[in-house]
């Protein structure tokens, strides 16, 4: 989804910046103080003098004060305070910074009007973090006077992106990513800690013109001022989502997400809902109708909820918490793993809300406790493998979704044996097939029936097998209607599918009076 209606008051904030151009020239620099008009010539010439060199007293101080201690730049120096960059500016290492002057920052307060007439009035995560980056973007980490610049590209402190400066013989310009140039107005204000160039104009970056792209704004072309939705009102007002919002209204989380927040908010599209319904053995959201199912639904929608924001280069490998209580794995590939052990993928990263950000993903994640939930109150329990539930939650998953069609295997009035392949080996296996990438590839009729054919071939129906009737040569019927021999080598017991895949039995995990449970290496093929 790459198209918002309305807009975000902090991206409004950008847009201006985009466009605050022409601002008037010659009234830049630092304070300084009105002379005595009564002073002879000799010290308007001394003055005059002083003027064109260092002042020991005004340049003895950092770019910090040096801003702060600037009218013409009172305006960014409420930017910076607000962004919480203050202590760049403060540090010793060398640094320029290109200044937007008042008169390009106060356009943005007379285009929004009376509700905005300071930075203190951007006081949403959001929105400070997307100031840090505008102002990231208007700073180089070198000194560099005028007697330092060349023409050619910068790169600032904002991610690796850079502008291009072009030096005339007493100024230069700067191209961004909008079609404006922005000038410099006043040049080599002096700091201990480095430079300070006074520029018509506020920059933007190219990974800051893309944002806005990616939810249909055109940085030349501003929108007309509306407030960009909540992550309340994004979910109402794409139809994309329109399952989810219905999901998300049964169990109340839809208002907990037009609260102040900040929430980062994983969003799964309405075709990924469907996975979820296989696996409680529902085909709509209507059939969610007891407080126990609702409860399992919460539990699974709060998992793809996050407190704080969390953009896309900011996500570190390690654990999340989520508003379910239950930890979700990010790896240093910006990967999702939910329990089942499968990759989760962002497809479109960092869409801004009034109270969060928004992360599309490509399927939907499901927590341990929704696992465990489901196969207690389903005839799986009776199976006796919830004590495999932490170690194959892919195998047990798999089971879950095609437990309407495995009727014969779920009957535990007989004896059986059953063999269930380690982790991902499954999906692993499955993913051989052509249109199989993840478990939620086969939710559809042909894929479940597919899957439940897997399944059943990995059942001896009425035998309760050990490891010494496991011998050579021994030929098993499974649930499924084919197969499997039983092989021996190098000491080791193995099973053979009928593509000749072999699949070492590991060992036998759970005996009863009537049933065997065995590990094996991998899963088994019927066909």
């Amino acid at each position: 989804m790459r198209t918002l209606p309305t807009y975000f008051k902090s991206l409004i904030l950008i847009i201006v910046f985009s466009i605050c151009t022409n601002c008037k020239k010659g009234d830049d620099g630092p304070i300084t103080e009105q002379e005595d008009t009564t002073q002879s010539s000799e010290e308007n010439t001394n003055q005059e003098e002083a003027n064109d060199e260092p002042d020991n007293e005004t340049t003895a101080v950092n770019l910090q004060e040096l801003i702060a201690n600037t009218e013409e730049l009172e305006l960014l120096n409420e930017a910076f305070t607000v962004a919480n960059l203050n202590d760049v500016l403060k540090d010793e290492n060398p640094l320029t910074v290109f200044a937007p002057s008042n008169g390009a920052i106060q356009l943005l307060f007379d285009f929004l009007g009376e509700s905005y007439t300071s930075f203190s009035d951007f006081d949403s995560s959001v929105e400070k973090l997307i100031l840090q980056d505008i102002i990231k973007y208007h700073m180089v980490a070198e000194n560099l006077p005028t007697t330092s610049l060349v023409s050619g590209d910068y790169n600032t402190l904002q991610n690796d992106q850079t502008f291009l400066l072009a030096l005339d013989t007493e100024s230069f310009t700067i191209t961004d990513a909008t079609t404006t140039a922005a000038n410099s107005t006043t040049m080599d204000l002096d700091a201990t800690n480095g430079t300070l160039h006074i520029i018509d104009k506020i920059l933007i970056s190219q990974e800051t013109a893309d944002l806005l792209a990616d939810i249909g704004i055109d940085i030349n072309n501003p929108p007309n001022g509306e407030a960009i939705p909540t992550l309340k009102e994004f979910i109402i007002q794409n139809e994309s989502f329109s399952v989810l919002k219905e999901a998300l209204e049964l169990t109340n989380l839809l208002d907990t997400l037009g609260e102040e927040g900040p929430f980062t908010i994983l969003l799964p599209t309405n075709n990924s809902i469907g996975f979820l319904l296989s696996l409680a053995g529902n085909n709509e959201l209507l059939e969610f109708d007891t407080t126990e199912e609702i409860d399992l639904l919460k539990t699974v929608l709060s998992y793809h909820i996050l407190n704080g924001i969390h953009p896309v280069n900011s996500l570190e490998a390690g654990q999340l918490e989520t508003l379910s209580g239950e930890n979700i794995t990010v790896t240093s590939t910006k990967q999702f793993f939910d329990f089942t052990g499968e990759p989760v993928h962002i497809t479109t990263p960092d869409i801004p809300a009034r109270n969060g950000i928004i992360h599309l993903i490509d399927r939907i994640l499901i927590p341990e406790q929704a696992i465990l939930q489901l196969v207690e109150n389903s005839a799986i329990n009776d199976l006796g493998i919830m004590d495999y539930i932490g170690e194959n939650p892919a195998f047990v998953t798999a089971i879950l979704l095609a437990q309407d069609h495995i009727d014969q295997l779920l009957n535990t009035d007989r004896p059986f044996t059953l063999f269930i392949p380690e982790h991902t080996s499954l999906i692993n296996r499955l993913k051989q097939l052509p249109t199989i990438n993840s478990l939620q590839d086969l939710n559809s009729p042909e894929n479940i029936m597919l899957l439940a054919d897997v399944i059943s071939y990995h059942q001896i129906p009425n035998q309760k097998l050990n490891m010494e009737s496991l011998v050579e040569g021994l030929e098993l019927t499974t649930q499924q209607g084919n197969t499997i021999k039983v092989i021996e080598q190098g000491g080791h017991k193995f099973l053979v599918d009928v593509h000749n895949h072999t699949s070492k039995i590991l060992n036998i995990d759970l005996e009863t009076t009537d049933a065997s449970i065995f590990s094996i290496e991998t899963a088994l093929m019927p066909y």
